[in-house]
């Protein structure tokens, strides 16, 4: 999930990592050369594809931040906020020295009081 939240050079995660005063190119190479090191599995034809617990945690993670936040809907944002959480992330956020309270107010502060509050809220949010 941090993968391919992070992968958009464009997007809301780069700006708001750079907004931390992070390289969003060496983040993202710190994050490549943690995935690198998971063991996968590769399944060929239709198998069913199921979510891992680790996931299925990410995204309740990010719904209940969403919620506390006064959002209507998990964005990005709060996907991104969630991987703060994760221990299996932890040593990456210490080692850039990003705090869940630093993601929270770097959010606020792009956001400047706006709510999730329509399917494409992030969208407006770099914009304002």
């Amino acid at each position: 999930m941090l993968k391919s939240l992070i992968s958009d050079e464009d997007g809301i995660i780069t700006s708001l990592i750079s907004s931390l005063g992070i390289s969003p190119i060496a983040f993202e190479t710190d994050v490549n050369e943690i995935i690198s090191k998971i063991p996968n599995v590769k399944v060929s034809g239709g198998s069913q594809i199921y979510f891992s617990n680790e996931l299925l945690k990410l995204l309740s993670k990010a719904e209940e931040l969403a919620k506390a936040a006064g959002d209507s809907f998990i964005s990005i944002e709060r996907l991104f906020e969630a991987t703060s959480y994760d221990e299996s992330l932890k040593k990456i956020f210490e080692k850039y020295k990003i705090t869940s309270k630093m993601l929270y107010d770097a959010i606020a502060a792009l956001r400047k009081g706006k709510k999730a509050d329509t399917e494409s809220s992030e969208d407006n949010f770099e914009s304002l």
